[in-house]
């Protein structure tokens, strides 16, 4: 028999954590993804199907979870006769790629050999026959290869199986060494922060239990989700669809994304739109202001101009002013009626009663631009949504101007509810001037989804900044000039994202100076300057800007980057 080498095991570890830009709670939340797929009996699925609920065994999910990552010398051994349900909805292995592994595929090898360094294996057992194994118990089907490069390393081993002191010792050695990434221990003896028997307190299974992205990747459950959702218990046999069935809320009703200035909060919007099946002609995109109103966002009356063909062809036509002349020909005489004029909510709400069986969506940008709570009016009343059914829990009588409306359009009733195929999505940027607090009861009714300020970094990887006639990347210049404003204690909701600056902008020098500079002056260190620039007003910076003098203070560019590319002749 043999076992895999500690000192591998250690290796692979350092391998995963070092690879990428997953956090720890990401790491935590994929092994412990990962075990509980492990955990489902090879007897209800010899691969993960979704909207199907499977059964785990408490005890059996627990005991494998401090096999793994408890390392002291006793255990203790959890007896549980009750069981989780877990459901995954149809695009888990996207939302798991995307938000647990940061879009990076981690090594096959490392993975089965953290997942299996527990296993006695024979003799004659080579390094692909251990991800062979790893690949049929955590059921790996060709959907779930994208979490794992395919490339295989040699695994080491030994005749003796780890001793679990010394490798609690070694990774306590390993993780105080790692600045740049911290992977604490809880516990004197445990990776685990909490009892492994205790499963929604637990790091591994906790967060996929609570968080707002967990019904993205996986539902778990105490109780059995198929009575009480729309979804499949094991064993009864799945309609074949055309297309992916909606199910349990995958997709929230009502959604806000937000985040730091420049991390593409509208762009995610529209790819999270398109993924989820939402056609362009289905979708309206607004924008909320410090004006905008109810009246603006579900309807009222206007003046409308109409007009009535002249009978006369010599009439004279005057404007409003009495004095100017309208330019003839003319062959319809203008009237000013009132008429109502539906808004974008009230427009959706009438064609998502009118094709129940397709989805409509408004998109608000800068939604805490307004004051929300006068611009929705009483259709917050709507927001709140059944958890079932994705409609209101409670109706609404309109006004009787919007009634007549609605009436007009063969939409007849008293009370009106938010229908399940309308969605509002909208995004939001705490950390600008003049935009208005949202209370707690209007934040409630939202799902809220957090784009991280390096989310989407990639995309930039290769474009530079001209910053005083010089040449740096733009990701390494956004670096270098967060981590000096996070020194200063600026909250993350202020750093400088990545789409901050567009690519032509990037190399204009107005645009860094009265975009970039003015931001991080007037926005960013308002009340005290001096703290990141070595000028105090504006017309100072911009003059140091211009004369190539140093503007930051405690702050070295070209130091702290490391790039210096001397300016082109084409970039003159």
């Amino acid at each position: 028999m043999k076992y895999i080498d500690e000192q591998y095991l250690i290796d692979a570890w350092l391998r995963i954590i070092t690879s990428g830009e997953s956090s720890k709670a990401s790491l935590n939340k994929f092994f412990g993804l990962l075990e509980i797929i492990n955990q489902i009996d090879e007897g209800q699925a010899p691969s993960i199907q979704t909207n199907i609920c499977y059964s785990v065994r408490t005890s059996q999910l627990s005991n494998a979870l401090q096999d793994l990552y408890y390392f002291g010398a006793s255990k203790k051994d959890f007896t549980s006769s009750l069981f989780y349900y877990a459901v995954f909805p149809f695009d888990w292995q996207d939302n798991v790629f995307q938000i647990l592994l940061k879009n990076k595929s981690l090594s096959i090898s490392d993975v089965a050999t953290i997942c299996l360094h527990n296993n006695p294996f024979q003799d004659n057992q080579s390094s692909s026959d251990i991800v062979n194994l790893f690949r049929t118990k955590y059921k790996i089907s060709s959907a779930e290869e994208m979490f794992f490069t395919t490339e295989l390393t040699e695994i080491n081993f030994s005749t003796e199986k780890s001793n679990r002191i010394n490798l609690l010792r070694k990774f306590k050695e390993l993780f105080n060494s790692l600045d740049s990434y911290n992977f604490t221990i809880g516990f004197e003896r445990s990776l685990l922060k909490s009892n492994p028997g205790n499963l929604p307190q637990g790091p591994f299974i906790q967060p996929l239990y609570a968080s707002l992205e967990g019904s993205r990747m996986l539902l778990l459950s105490d109780f059995d989700l198929s009575q009480h959702y729309n979804i499949t218990p094991f064993g009864t046999p799945k309609q074949p669809q055309s297309t992916p069935t909606i199910s349990i809320d995958d997709i929230p009703r009502n959604k806000i994304i937000y985040g730091a200035p420049g991390t593409g909060k509208s762009y995610e919007l529209h790819i999270q739109a398109k993924k989820s099946g939402f056609r362009d002609e289905n979708t309206i995109r607004i924008t909320f202001h410090p004006n905008y109103t109810y009246q603006q966002f579900v309807g009222t009356y206007k003046p409308t101009p109409l007009y009535k063909t002249i009978a006369n062809e010599n009439i004279e036509l005057f404007g409003s002013n009495r004095f100017e002349k309208l330019k003839a020909p003319f062959d319809k005489e203008p009237l000013i009626d009132y008429s109502f004029v539906p808004g974008p909510l009230l427009n959706l709400l009438i064609k998502s009663y009118e094709n129940i069986n397709d989805r409509f969506l408004l998109i608000i940008e800068e939604i805490n631009r307004a004051v929300v709570s006068s611009v929705f009016g009483d259709v917050f009343q709507l927001l709140d949504r059944d958890e079932n059914t994705g409609e209101s829990q409670y109706d609404i009588q309109f006004n009787q101007d919007i009634l007549n409306f609605l009436s007009s359009r063969n939409i007849h009733g008293s009370k009106f509810k938010l229908p399940f195929n309308l969605y509002i999505w909208a995004t939001m940027n705490s950390a600008d001037q003049g935009v208005m607090p949202l209370d707690s009861a209007f934040k409630r009714r939202w799902s809220f989804e957090y784009l991280p300020l390096n989310a989407k970094a990639k995309e930039v990887n290769d474009q530079m900044i001209f910053f005083q006639n010089k040449l740096f990347n733009w990701n390494g210049f956004r670096d270098v000039l967060n981590k000096r404003l996070i020194q200063l204690g600026v909250p993350e909701d202020k750093l400088i994202g990545p789409f901050f600056l567009n690519k032509k902008e990037l190399r204009n020098t107005s645009s860094i100076k009265n975009k970039l500079l003015l931001y991080l002056r007037d926005d960013v260190v308002r009340h005290n300057p001096e703290s990141l620039f070595k000028q105090k007003t504006f017309s100072e910076i911009v003059f140091a800007y211009d004369s190539n003098l140093e503007i930051f203070s405690n702050l070295n560019l070209k130091d702290e980057i490391g790039v210096d590319i001397p300016l082109q002749e084409e970039d003159q």
